[in-house]
């Protein structure tokens, strides 16, 4: 299966800094994923009054400008008292040591970046578990981290909660209805190589609902050929799967220039209309303006059943 991985739980923990309400370690391992040779990092966050022993996972949305608004936005989980680890996902922040391969126009760079992103994910649930965090885990990911969350949770039992933010699936509409300029230039560039125009995306997607309905089950990820490689790493691919087996609750914008209304649509529908909640704001400012109604919500429903 694309997303499995061999970890051998090795890493470095150190402790950055302590307050009256947290803890805070900065733990680093070698990236499971081997193509792309990387240190994976994040920083995890203690509450010193524990609620529950049910970690957060939070994934940051794309982008290099925002790292300590989302660091931020991640500790203040720890002040409700939930464990909280802040990754960072390949080709950001810390880790940014080349261009963000997930905006390439090579389409197996970008399914390789998707690859990297949810192995380094699943490897920071084995490094938790060595910390003592056993059982249940939540994840939180926000526009290109609700994606990658999304297909986290399919692919990983561990998961039991999730909570997605300014985020969607169904790239045909994503790329060629949304507010991605760059990436639409960059297709039309090489639709020769990968086929990646309008008009074929769309024709492409008339076969996604039949993948969806042969998918019945994670293992079976490999086994059954995708008409197009981009079905393996689109959010869409997967929702059907967390129906029953994890919780769900959404956060859209009330205006979001990045992601169409369409694509927002067609997530809802295939993760069951799970909870929603509307955010005011764009596609980033509404995260500033509704950070605590985020915080407020998102606790409850993570400390419901503790």
């Amino acid at each position: 299966m694309f997303y499995d991985y061999s970890f051998e739980k090795n890493y470095r923990k150190k402790l950055l800094k302590e307050n009256k309400k947290f803890k805070e370690y900065i733990i680093e391992f070698e990236s499971p994923f081997k193509k792309y040779p990387d240190e994976a990092i994040g920083f995890l966050f203690l509450p010193h009054q524990l609620k529950t022993k049910k970690a957060l996972i939070f994934l940051h949305g794309s982008g290099n400008y925002h790292f300590s608004f989302f660091k931020n936005f991640s500790s203040l989980f720890s002040q409700k008292g939930i464990p909280t680890f802040f990754m960072i996902l390949p080709f950001h922040y810390l880790r940014k040591k080349e261009k963000n391969k997930f905006f390439s126009d090579n389409l197996f760079e970008v399914f390789d970046s998707f690859r990297q992103a949810i192995i380094d994910t699943r490897a920071c649930l084995d490094c938790l578990e060595k910390e003592g965090y056993l059982g249940d885990f939540s994840i939180l990911g926000i526009s290109l981290g609700g994606m990658i969350a999304t297909i986290v949770s399919a692919v990983d039992e561990r998961i039991k909660k999730a909570i997605l933010i300014n985020t969607a699936g169904g790239f045909v509409h994503i790329i060629w209805e949304g507010f991605l300029p760059l990436l639409r230039k960059n297709y039309k560039r090489t639709h020769h190589l990968y086929g990646c125009n309008k008009e074929k995306c769309s024709q492409i997607y008339s076969f996604h609902k039949e993948f969806v309905k042969e998918l019945k089950d994670i293992s079976l990820l490999g086994k059954i050929k995708p008409k197009k490689e981009c079905f393996l790493f689109d959010p869409l691919s997967f929702c059907h799967l967390l129906k029953e087996k994890v919780e769900v609750i959404l956060f859209f914008p009330s205006f979001d220039e990045i992601i169409p209304k369409k694509a927002q649509k067609i997530f809802e529908e295939a993760l069951g209309y799970p909870p929603k909640y509307t955010l005011s704001g764009d596609h980033f400012l509404s995260l500033i303006l509704n950070k605590k109604k985020i915080i407020e919500i998102s606790s409850q429903f993570l400390l419901n059943d503790n």
